[in-house]
């Protein structure tokens, strides 16, 4: 009788091993994306990036599930995307992009120590965090890659235009504030991102020696400043924040971006070429990279894994990764006072040209 027991209580316990090994835990991830709105391509180039991840491997994706929420870069939907993909769909981490967004959310993030992943090149959001790391390079990197390059081009007085936005002015205070001595900086305006009309600031370049613009504005916005330029016949070289990295906006641009110069992440060619035959474009697709790389990485770190994990094993786990190779090039892991934990990968100089982008450095 005894040992019928015993036999009995093993083929349980070997039943609810077995179950468990066939039954492992599905991993949540949620995306807080901006789909909708001007800031919409940085979102889609995500989305369609994590589609084509899942697509690539569906084996490493049966236990990852993704909710994605459309923050439409409003503070309200930001928010509320966060309490329901905690609250309702109970994910294990949440991916955002956006400097704006990431703002909002880190802090949140902390306070309920809910895993962060920040798309994002605004380093406060990681630094002194527990539960906030970030995917990608920081402001100050763009800056020195970008200045490395006006200085070789022997730029000395640049006319700064911008918006008011997060992205922006963490951006020109890079610029500015890694700047030689020889290089000067002059912000001609410094508007609101809801203006549009930029009919009076080019008369405030006219005739002070600049040898060449920077424009850190909205899209739309974008457009404005260049037609109003245009008026003036003021054709000075140009360059810009990662916004230039967008083919819908240099065909609206109608040639006058062409040479203009911005700094970006690499994409490695074979990711490039799949995106574009599927989707027909490449809007963004470094920030797409981006989504891509962490799919990818989440799959390899949650795929198998057999019971809910706490958020400080999720951050470990994150936290364990030294270097890889994906689709935005190699990357190294980063954790310093300065910028927090982070994932640093390989920046590239581009210039548009009239069939798309050429990298030059």
């Amino acid at each position: 009788m005894i040992k019928k027991i015993i036999i009995i209580i093993l083929l349980a316990t070997l039943s609810s091993f077995n179950s468990r090994a066939e039954n492992p835990y599905k991993f949540k991830v949620g995306l807080i994306l901006t789909l909708s709105g001007e800031w919409a391509e940085y979102g889609i180039a995500q989305e369609n990036s994590i589609k084509l991840a899942i697509a690539d491997n569906p084996s490493k994706f049966s236990n990852i599930k993704f909710f994605i929420e459309d923050s439409e870069y409003s503070t309200r939907k930001i928010i509320s995307s966060f309490n329901k993909l905690i609250d309702q769909d109970k994910v294990d981490i949440v991916f955002i992009w956006g400097v704006e967004p990431a703002r909002i959310i880190a802090p949140i993030a902390e306070r309920k120590k809910t895993p962060l992943a920040v798309s994002a090149i605004i380093p406060n959001t990681a630094i002194g965090s527990n539960y906030v790391f970030r995917t990608i390079n920081y402001d100050k990197q763009y800056a020195l890659k970008l200045l490395e390059y006006l200085e070789k081009e022997k730029r000395k007085k640049i006319a700064i235009f911008k918006s008011q936005l997060a992205y922006h002015d963490i951006l020109v205070n890079a610029l500015i504030d890694n700047a030689s001595k020889s290089m000067k900086f002059e912000v001609i305006a410094d508007v609101l991102p809801n203006d549009s009309d930029f009919r009076t600031y080019p008369n405030k370049i006219i005739n002070k020696n600049f040898d060449s613009i920077g424009v850190f504005l909205s899209p739309r916005q974008i457009i404005q400043l260049l037609n109003n330029l245009n008026t003036y016949k003021i054709k000075l070289p140009l360059f810009g924040p990662q916004t230039f990295q967008s083919k819908s906006l240099n065909i609206e641009a109608n040639g006058r971006l062409e040479n203009a110069i911005f700094v970006h992440n690499y994409v490695e060619k074979d990711f490039y070429k799949k995106y574009l035959t599927k989707y027909k474009n490449d809007h963004q697709i470094p920030w797409g990279a981006n989504a891509y790389d962490f799919a990818l990485l989440t799959s390899r770190l949650f795929s198998n894994i057999t019971k809910k994990p706490t958020a400080k094993e999720i951050i470990k786990k994150f936290s364990s990764i030294q270097s890889g190779h994906g689709a935005g090039g190699s990357y190294n892991l980063v954790n310093l006072p300065e910028t927090g934990l982070f994932f640093d990968y390989q920046l590239s100089v581009q210039r548009i040209t009239s069939i798309g982008y050429k990298t030059i450095k």
